[in-house]
């Protein structure tokens, strides 16, 4: 066979960067910020009455590098989906599979922000126990991605990486579920001992402790980002793997991301 021939079956390869990659992306950055700003509003104007909401700078710059950062994340999922329409492999980068589970997170928030705004604001109880529970959904989808990421990983480092976001999603997704076990448990214990006052202190306390635990696994990773990916990044040049721009955009904002809201953390206030 000639190999003219033998191209002609080969796998098209990821498209270069074009026009109407950057148009995709303001177009769903516009949108992403329109939806933003209109739940800012919603939720300033159920919990404090009519008028705008006022932002300061940082603030304002936080914003604009989430929706950033977002809206990228979106569109390569969107392109990815048109991609593997037209035989190309998706996901087929480590940014991919980064922009798949940032969608995901993406989602999860926006429903999460809406949450208050469909609730009745009295069962504030029931909102937070069904809010466990869409966390629950959500890690566990998050688990299965990166299950998934690990299996079709060859290089050894980003398999390291892809396991520990795993065993990250697992372990929160468990923190979650025993939230909302421990509340059915005494909610059967409410109905069943007739008894409407009905509080288990274990449960209790060990719910608080499971609290406490929330700040660790939503800080660290911002730091083991940033050494995974910088230690990974450092790996593929020097064993010459060739990545996407499609990769490469996703990982930066990442980075730019989670360095800032590092800084913003341990700034002094």
């Amino acid at each position: 066979m000639s190999e003219q021939a033998e191209n002609s079956f080969a796998p098209p390869e990821l498209p270069r960067l074009q026009i109407i990659h950057l148009l995709a992306l303001t177009a769903i950055f516009s949108l992403v910020m329109a939806v933003g700003m209109s739940l800012m509003r919603l939720s300033f104007a159920a919990y404090q009455g009519t008028g705008t909401p006022e932002i300061s700078g940082v603030v304002s710059g936080f914003l604009i590098l989430n929706g950033l950062s977002s809206s990228v994340c979106i569109a390569i999922v969107v392109l990815g989906l048109v991609w593997r329409k037209q035989g190309i492999a998706f996901p087929s980068q480590h940014g991919h599979w980064v922009a798949l589970y940032l969608t995901l997170a993406y989602v999860f928030d926006t429903a999460r922000n809406l949450l208050p705004l469909v609730m009745v604001p009295d069962h504030a109880e029931l909102m937070v126990t069904f809010w466990q529970a869409m966390s629950f959904v959500f890690h566990s989808l998050a688990a299965v991605l990166w299950i998934a990421a690990y299996r079709r990983e060859l290089a050894r480092i980003w398999k390291w990486g892809w396991a520990a976001m795993a065993l990250r999603s697992i372990l929160a997704a468990s923190l979650h579920l025993f939230y909302v076990g421990t509340k059915y448990i005494e909610w059967l214990l409410e109905v069943f001992w007739y008894n409407s006052q009905f509080d288990w202190q274990p449960f209790q306390f060990l719910r608080l402790n499971a609290d406490m635990l929330l700040p660790l696994i939503t800080l660290l990773p911002n730091y083991a980002l940033l050494a995974f990916v910088s230690a990974a990044t450092v790996s593929d040049f020097r064993h010459n793997r060739q990545r996407h721009w499609s990769h490469w955009l996703v990982i930066i904002l990442l980075c730019v991301s989670s360095a800032a809201h590092l800084a913003y953390h341990h700034w002094p206030s």
